[in-house]
């Protein structure tokens, strides 16, 4: 079995950046870490960052590893490989459904992994999960890309899948 935990677009492309930029700066100021990191091919972040997907930035701020909206066409790039991958033993999990409904995400999840396969179950999202920080960075993608990106989160929510739904299932 395979979870395949996600988060909402804009809040997973804050904390990519945010991650990035911690890297970034440990390794400038000591040499060993990027050593070690470059050594152990964990090149996700940091200086020396190649990305797991091919991140087509045509122009603008795409093709800033240190702007917001590089993460966001990332975080659309993996989730869309993610998608064209997807498999009868995969389950998608969202962040918010596991950090609101602790209980019921993990029993459900329970019920997924203790059988062989899942029927079609549909997910709800709730917003409310979103801090005004993410609300605020939202605001300075591009809207082409939020949009792009918000299309693949709901095709997520909703794919047969998914782990969560807001109507009673047999799962």
């Amino acid at each position: 079995s395979v979870i395949i935990p996600f988060r909402e677009p804009v809040a997973s492309a804050v904390s990519l950046l945010r991650q990035h930029m911690k890297m970034s700066s440990i390794q400038e100021s000591d040499p060993f870490t990027r050593c070690y990191m470059r050594w152990l091919h964990h090149r996700e972040f940091g200086l020396d960052h190649v990305p797991l997907v091919h991140v087509d930035a045509s122009g603008g701020e795409g093709n800033d590893i240190k702007s917001l909206e590089y993460w966001m066409l990332y975080w659309i790039e993996v989730h869309r490989h993610i998608l064209r991958s997807i498999g009868a033993n995969c389950v998608f999990v969202p962040h918010s459904y596991a950090l609101e409904r602790p209980i019921e995400c993990l029993s459900r999840l329970q019920t997924f992994l203790a059988r062989e396969a899942l029927d079609s179950v549909r997910l709800a999202d709730d917003r409310s999960v979103l801090d005004t920080a993410v609300k605020n960075a939202a605001t300075v993608i591009a809207p082409g890309t939020l949009a792009t990106a918000n299309e693949l989160y709901m095709e997520m929510l909703t794919h047969p899948r998914s782990l969560f739904t807001s109507t009673t299932v047999d799962c």
